[in-house]
């Protein structure tokens, strides 16, 4: 996944997402509606066949960037959990 910033301001922050789809940037989405800072987080899809989407944050306070990966680091935790629970239920 690569990150293109399009936008920063003080509290917004647009990046396109490259290599990712919609179902990652729902997700993405919704942990970062888990942070109280968060005021808003959405994302946008210009053409499903071609372009990349795009997150939208903004914060009540702090740094958009800072939320967002934070929000990364909450989603990769989430993955190494569901895989260690995988792998004994097996």
């Amino acid at each position: 996944m690569e990150l293109k910033i399009l936008k920063e301001e003080d509290n917004m922050l647009q990046a396109e997402v490259v290599g990712e789809t919609t179902t990652f940037l729902n997700l993405l989405k919704e942990v970062l509606y888990e942070d109280k800072r968060v005021k808003s987080a959405a994302f946008v899809v210009n053409h499903p066949l071609s372009g990349n989407p795009q997150i939208i944050v903004r914060t009540e306070s702090g740094s958009p960037m800072t939320a967002l990966k934070n929000a990364a680091e909450k989603i990769e935790k989430l993955a190494d959990e569901f895989e260690e629970k995988f792998k004994k239920a097996k």
